[in-house]
C-alpha cells in the first residue's frame, strides 16, 4: 500500500483527501497551523490554542461519514457569543482543554471520534505568524492580512514570526517514509508555502525518495498572486522548497464559465494559465480537474484519479 503525504491547508486539502481516501493508500495530512482569521483566529487569541480550522477540514475529509460530518462539524452558529464559530472548531478546542492544553492529543482524540482513515498532523505545535514583505518594503503580519487585495505592491518574500520553528516529529517521520508527497492545492502562500517555512521541512522533503507532486491553483488570489501563471506558482514553490525539487505538476486546463470568471474578476482573481511543459525532470499533467459550479474548486474524484495515475 502506497504511503501518501499531503501538505497544505484550507479547502484545497479537503478536496484532495476526500478523493484519495477512496483508494487503497495510506494517507497522512500535514496541515498548516498559522491561520489567523475567522473562528480559528478568535480561538487562537482567546484560548491560546493553535488555529483548528484547517485541521477540522482534514479530519472531516478523512472521516468515515464525510457528508454527515461535514454538515455537523462545519455548522456555524449565527447568534450570541458563539456567532461564526463552527462545531468542529469548538470540539477541537474542548478536546484541547480536556487534554491539559495538548493540541496534538486533541487531534488524536478527534480522529477516534470521526473514525478517520489516515492521520492528520499539525506541521508544528509552536505558535507563529505568517508574514509578507511587499516590494514597497511594507510588512504584513498575520495570515489574515494576506487575504484579499494587497494594494500597491506584490509580495517579495514570506516568512514566519518568530523565525525558528520545530516540525512535529511525526510529520518528519511520515515524509521520510512516504512514496508520494503532494503539495496543494490551496492558497500559494497561506496554505502551501507557509509549511515550507518551518525549519527542516524543505530539506527533509528534498531528501525523501518520494515522488513530489504540486497541485497548482485553478484561480489566482486577489493581490497575492494576481497575474500568476502555473509556471509562476511552480517558481514560487521551488523558491522555498528548492530548485528542481518537484517531479510533477498538476494544472487545470479547463476554463470556468464566463459567468464564473466574471465573478472572480470582481475579487481581482483570474484563471491560472496552465503554461507548464514537461521536461526531463518535471512532468506536466493537464486536464479538466474542476467542478462545474461557479465556485471554482478542484473536483475531488477527478483530482484523486489524476494523482493515482501519476504516482
Amino acid at each position: 500500500m502506497k504511503k501518501i503525504v499531503a501538505i497544505g491547508g484550507g479547502t484545497g486539502l479537503y478536496a484532495l483527501l476526500s478523493g484519495l481516501k477512496e483508494y487503497q493508500v495510506e494517507l497522512t495530512a500535514i496541515v498548516s497551523t498559522m491561520d489567523s482569521g475567522g473562528s480559528s483566529g478568535v480561538l487562537r487569541t482567546e484560548l491560546g490554542i493553535l488555529p483548528p480550522g484547517d485541521i477540522r477540514n482534514c479530519l472531516i475529509a478523512l472521516s468515515s461519514d464525510t457528508k454527515g460530518m461535514y454538515e455537523l462539524f462545519s455548522h456555524r452558529f449565527t447568534k450570541g457569543g458563539l456567532a461564526n464559530h463552527s462545531v468542529g472548531n469548538l470540539l477541537i478546542a474542548a478536546l484541547t482543554e480536556l487534554n491539559d492544553g495538548n493540541f496534538f492529543k486533541a487531534i488524536q482524540e478527534a480522529e477516534k471520534i470521526l473514525s478517520v482513515k489516515g492521520r492528520v498532523l499539525p506541521v508544528t505545535l509552536q505558535k507563529h505568524d505568517l508574514c509578507a514583505r511587499l516590494e514597497n518594503g511594507r510588512v504584513l503580519v498575520g495570515e489574515k492580512k494576506l487575504d484579499g487585495k494587497i494594494a500597491g505592491a506584490k509580495i517579495r518574500q514570506v516568512f514566519l514570526k518568530p523565525k525558528a520553528s520545530i516540525v512535529l516529529p511525526q510529520a518528519l517521520d511520515a515524509i521520510k517514509k512516504a512514496d508520494v508527497i503532494i503539495l496543494g492545492p490551496g492558497s500559494l502562500y497561506g496554505s502551501v508555502i507557509v509549511n515550507l517555512l518551518v525549519d527542516d521541512l524543505p530539506k527533509v522533503i528534498r531528501k525523501s525518495r518520494a515522488k513530489k507532486i504540486y497541485v497548482c491553483n485553478a484561480m489566482t488570489e486577489g493581490g497575492q498572486t494576481y497575474g500568476f501563471t502555473a509556471a509562476d506558482h511552480v517558481a514560487q514553490v521551488e523558491k522555498y522548497l528548492g530548485k528542481n525539487s518537484l517531479d510533477a505538476v498538476i494544472a487545470n486546463s479547463k476554463k470556468p464559465s464566463k459567468k464564473a470568471i466574471g465573478k472572480y474578476l470582481k475579487e481581482h482573481a483570474q484563471f491560472v494559465e496552465p503554461n507548464i511543459r514537461s521536461t526531463k525532470k518535471l512532468k506536466a499533467v493537464k486536464g479538466n480537474f474542476i467542478t462545474s459550479s461557479e465556485l471554482v474548486r478542484y473536483d475531488s474524484k477527478k483530482l484523486a484519479k489524476a494523482i493515482i495515475a501519476n504516482c
